[in-house]
């Protein structure tokens, strides 16, 4: 065991091109497991070199054993934002003996949407790597379409995949999911879309709908999110999924529901021109409706939990190293739209003074942005001070990198408006604690003796007025 430890830390920070000449064999599998299991599992490592070595010598092995373990790590660490992006690319190199545990999987709807969206992306992956599996990995989607067609989440990761592997076989059963309006459109667009993705046309023949509004804020989202099983977050050492939990658990359609946006509520509650007492701002987390809590002690804690994120985001705000939490993005790493929605919800308790009326607007704009417009074409319009400044006149002129580095400084510019609001209104107009901390009254008249005139006026001593 120490020799194969020895050996993947000589791997550590360095590129291999093949893995499967190494020497590992599947005696070796139970030793390779630990150590991803060990690596992703220790909060301190931000290098998961030594993970991903451990994970694509298990696939390169390309073994029903191995791949077993792997396909499992979905059960356990798809919460990992490290292993959703990178486990399609990393398992393509099992090959075959991976194909039929993922469909297996990706079909099994008691498991998590995020895994068995992985699972078919995978599958996509494999189809791209290795010509000979394609043909066979195209048919299960399409009879997964034909059989399934009533699962709009699954059936969008389906498409998205027949498009990474340019699959115009089967634009027929695509067509008629679409027809059938069994697809989010907001996370793979419309048909044209879909067709322009597949090669069948150049361009778009109708103008182009704005989906934005539902990404993430849909409904039948947040049901498929309940529906799966969440209850293991309550029992977690991360603040935020304790918090996850107890949003699924009491949430409803008008709620609060992910910590993205609750975080984003939170920040904003903080930065108001003046405190908001909780009395305020709790009700509007549930949507301001009565909330059955299965206890007190429920509410006592949830109301922890949310005091103690108050304070990570004072102290991030305080010492000028404030992180929004946004939710990650394949493309752009970052997707702030729905951290952007919890803080307008926020804003919404706000009593602005008209002198601070003009700053607010002046300091809002990048979240009104994203929280009601999340659309490229308007970032180019309202940002155009930014394109100017690197040269860009209009959107269509713009690279992919291009559009990456100002998009990512206007991500920078939210936290740059939300600094601004709080040193505004939390340092400079007054110094009341967040949550109004009735303080003791000091009485600054000077004490009376007894042998001393009483300050009546009557001439008395005060032991006679006792008296």
């Amino acid at each position: 065991m120490e020799d194969i430890f020895e050996r993947l830390n000589i791997l550590k920070g360095k590129p291999v091109n093949d893995y499967s000449m190494l020497g590992f064999g599947t005696s070796d599998i139970a030793v390779l497991k630990k150590t991803f299991i060990d690596t992703l599992e220790d909060a301190e490592v931000w290098d998961y070199s030594l993970a991903e070595h451990a994970f694509l010598i298990l696939a390169a092995m390309q073994s029903k054993v191995a791949s077993k373990v792997l396909v499992g790590f979905l059960n356990t660490y798809c919460e990992s934002e490290w292993l959703l992006m990178n486990f399609p690319r990393m398992m393509a190199h099992s090959g075959a003996s991976s194909v039929s545990l993922l469909k297996t999987y990706f079909c099994d709807t008691t498991k998590g949407l995020d895994g068995r969206s992985l699972a078919c992306e995978t599958l996509s992956e494999i189809g791209k790597m290795n010509d000979a599996l394609r043909e066979d990995i195209v048919n299960f989607y399409r009879t997964f379409l034909l059989e399934h067609n009533d699962d709009s989440a699954a059936n969008t990761s389906v498409i998205a995949s027949l498009c990474t592997l340019k699959a115009e076989e089967a634009i027929d059963d695509i067509r008629s999911c679409f027809a059938n309006a069994h697809v989010i459109n907001a996370w793979c667009g419309d048909l044209e879309d879909v067709e322009i993705q597949l090669g069948i046309r150049k361009e778009r023949s109708t103008p182009r709908p704005d989906y934005s509004s539902d990404l993430f804020s849909e409904w039948e989202i947040f049901e498929t999110l309940r529906s799966e099983p969440y209850d293991h977050l309550r029992e977690s050492e991360d603040l935020f999924e304790v918090i996850q939990w107890y949003l699924l658990e009491y949430g409803s359609e008008t709620s609060i529901w992910d910590t993205s946006e609750f975080h984003g509520f939170m920040t904003a509650i903080i930065c108001a021109p003046k405190p908001i007492s909780p009395s305020l701002w709790l009700p509007q987390i549930w949507g301001e409706r009565d909330v059955r809590w299965e206890s007190k002690d429920d509410f006592a804690a949830f109301f922890e939990l949310a005091l103690t994120m108050n304070n990570d985001i004072v102290a991030g705000l305080g010492s000028r190293d404030f992180e929004p939490l946004f939710l990650s993005d394949e493309k752009y790493k970052a997707n702030p739209k729905i951290w952007c929605e919890g803080f307008l919800r926020g804003k919404e308790l706000w009593k602005v003074k008209q002198e601070d009326v003009e700053f607010v607007s002046d300091h809002t704009t990048t979240i009104l942005l994203f929280g009601i417009e999340f659309d490229r074409g308007t970032f180019v319009q309202t940002f155009s001070s930014i394109l100017a400044t690197k040269g860009f006149v209009e959107d269509q002129t713009m690279n992919e990198e291009d559009f990456k580095k100002v998009y990512a400084k206007i991500l920078d510019k939210i936290v740059h408006e939300v600094q601004a609001l709080y040193d505004r209104f939390r340092l400079a107009h007054f110094d009341v604690p967040a949550f109004n901390v009735q303080h003791a009254v000091v009485h600054r008249t000077p004490k009376v003796g007894r042998n001393e005139k009483c300050p009546c006026g009557s001439g008395k001593k005060i032991q006679e007025m006792l008296s």
